[in-house]
């Protein structure tokens, strides 16, 4: 008697109509094609997933970076004297004898904005008054100016310069 082939003996139940896969000359059953497609429904799912999560955080990187490399040139500040100070004193004694406004620097995007900027200008004749505004620095009239830069912009609109100008002048 010939031997009989190991092929014969499967443990498997083969069901009435057999499922062909994509492979040639290979029976799957039902069961084990249901099996088949719901493990590779849960791979597809979590590599989905994890690829989700990959694709946003590389978006976030991305943004960040570009967010960083537009707006670092943005500025809202200052000219300083040539003396290196934004603060002035103006006196007989002093380094400086007249007020020259030397404005701010204000940018956003690149873009100069600076002309958007309003100046308003504040005096008190010392610290234990209150400061009522002016049309202007007064070099002739001892006391302390402010020189207030707003602007209205979104990004700058909480932000408020002010430029200190004390004027010394000797009392006749």
């Amino acid at each position: 008697m010939p031997s009989k082939k190991y092929d014969d003996a499967k443990a498997t139940k083969k069901s009435s109509r057999p499922v062909r896969s994509e492979s040639p000359n290979i029976e799957v059953s039902r069961r084990t094609s249901n099996k088949i497609e719901r493990n590779m429904e849960r791979t597809i799912k979590k590599n989905f997933g994890i690829a989700a999560i990959i694709c946003f955080i590389l978006f976030l990187i991305v943004g960040g970076l570009t967010g960083f490399f537009v707006l670092r040139n943005d500025k809202f500040e200052m000219n300083a004297y040539s003396n290196g100070e934004v603060d002035i004193y103006i006196g007989e004694e002093e380094e400086f004898q007249e007020y020259k406004e030397l404005g701010v620097v204000c940018k956003f995007l690149g873009k100069d904005i600076s002309d958007d900027v309003k100046i308003t200008y504040k005096y008190r004749e010392d610290i234990s008054f209150d400061p009522v505004e002016v049309d202007g620095v007064d070099v002739n009239t001892s006391g302390i100016y402010y020189a207030i830069y707003t602007i209205d912009h979104f990004k700058y609109k909480d932000i408020t310069l002010i430029r200190n100008i004390i004027v010394l002048r000797e009392e006749d």
